[in-house]
């Protein structure tokens, strides 16, 4: 009944985005993703009330996602394209956020995907070494699978990493790095899809692995009809 309740909600907030994008041309202020993963990171975020937060990939996330966290917390967010980042850094008006410009080493990427290697972006990749540990990583902009490699030595022990757009395989291989893991996948191709991982932390401890995983079942079955 739940999962049933959770499909027609999401649903319902998919089309009244999609209605209100096409009647005013503004894109409504949240995170481009879909709201079953939104909610999985909310939920994480206020079940682990982290105090220090990294974000690879700057964007209407780093305006929503901090409005989540205690005052005392810090979120910084790297972004590598200037122009991205001029935008977001004026809509920001959080003090607790960071945003840093770090712009490719080289271009055009190097790898097959377009996604972007170390080599491409080393200082990208490599700039938060100098805030230490996190208690919260979100790995969604370039040069991923490096980033989640990189992740996991700033992860604290009790902290989670999230990647988003987990349905693309290639960023699969650093998975084995940490002790636990959840892959949540549907049937979108080349983007969508979360993967979640720690290295002591059970995370059962921060979200509920049953219902999101019925939901995600459904969603497989029935999504592509309904365009959720």
């Amino acid at each position: 009944m739940f999962v049933i309740f959770d499909l027609v909600r999401h649903g319902y907030k998919e089309y009244r985005d999609m209605l209100y994008e096409k009647i005013t041309g503004k894109v409504v202020p949240k995170p481009w993703m879909k709201y079953r993963e939104i909610e999985i990171i909310e939920e994480i975020i206020k079940n682990l009330k982290p105090k220090k937060c990294l974000e690879w990939g700057a964007g209407y996330s780093t305006l929503y996602f901090p409005k989540l966290l205690d005052s005392d917390a810090k979120w910084i967010s790297i972004e590598h394209e200037k122009e991205w980042f001029e935008k977001i850094k004026s809509l920001n008006k959080d003090h607790r956020v960071k945003i840093y410009l770090i712009q490719p080493n080289k271009c055009p990427w190097s790898d097959e995907y377009g996604d972007g290697d170390h080599s491409d972006l080393k200082d990208y990749i490599e700039y938060p070494n100098k805030f230490g540990k996190f208690d919260f990583i979100l790995i969604d902009g370039r040069a991923r699978k490096y980033c989640l490699m990189k992740a996991y030595e700033l992860l604290s022990d009790k902290g989670v990493v999230v990647l988003h757009d987990a349905n693309r395989t290639y960023y699969h291989e650093p998975f084995r790095l940490f002790n636990h893991s959840l892959l949540f996948t549907d049937y979108r191709e080349g983007w969508g899809g979360v993967w979640i991982g720690s290295k002591k932390l059970k995370l059962e401890n921060v979200i509920d692995v049953e219902k999101h995983t019925k939901l995600w079942k459904v969603i497989n079955k029935f999504g592509k009809i309904l365009r959720i």
